[in-house]
């Protein structure tokens, strides 16, 4: 199937608008290398979606109320949306090396977040 079929088996109900344009880049990668979009490809897309708009979630709450929170002892200790953003930040990449899109294609492969990053970097900054 096209990009355009496979788009319109996602659902993108409650996620960011920046999830439909990363799975739209990844759609359109595969698509190119493959030729068509496999059935088998639609749960791991539709997966990275749901994980992309975590990712952003994650990157929001750290940057509003930063990367360490006072623990239950008082003591400051990492966020939790810290140990979440990488997690699905690796489930993410596990999900486009599944799909054959690696970083030797990086000519093709989606723009970062420019915005969740800086946002990420001014959170870290302090």
């Amino acid at each position: 199937m096209n990009t355009e079929k496979a788009l319109e088996l996602i659902d993108f109900t409650n996620l960011k608008p920046e999830c439909k344009t990363f799975v739209t880049s990844a759609c359109k990668q595969l698509e190119e290398k493959n030729g068509e979009i496999q059935v088998v490809d639609i749960n791991l897309l539709q997966m990275m979606a749901k994980d992309y708009h975590t990712y952003l979630m994650c990157v929001d709450t750290i940057h509003l109320e930063g990367i360490t929170i006072t623990g239950a002892t008082g003591v400051l200790v990492k966020h939790p949306a810290v140990s979440v953003q990488s997690l699905v930040s690796n489930a993410i990449r596990s999900a486009l090396r599944d799909l054959g899109i690696t970083g030797v294609s990086k000519r093709h492969a989606p723009a970062p977040n420019l915005l969740a990053e800086s946002k990420l970097l001014e959170a870290l900054n302090g």
